[in-house]
């Protein structure tokens, strides 16, 4: 369990909790504060994407 922590949770939670991650505008009393925007696949940019799958 101790190697887990280190060489998974410990990497995973500082990307998600960074300042710049996507949890950046959320608050534990106001939620998200900013939407973040989302992106949209279409086309062979959709297609590429799907086929890796």
């Amino acid at each position: 369990m101790t190697v887990w922590w280190r060489d998974h949770a410990a990497h995973h939670m500082s990307v998600l909790l960074s300042t710049d991650g996507p949890f950046r505008g959320c608050t534990p009393d106001g939620g998200h504060r900013t939407k973040l925007g989302t992106s949209t696949l279409r086309g062979t940019a959709l297609r590429a994407v799907l086929s890796r799958v």
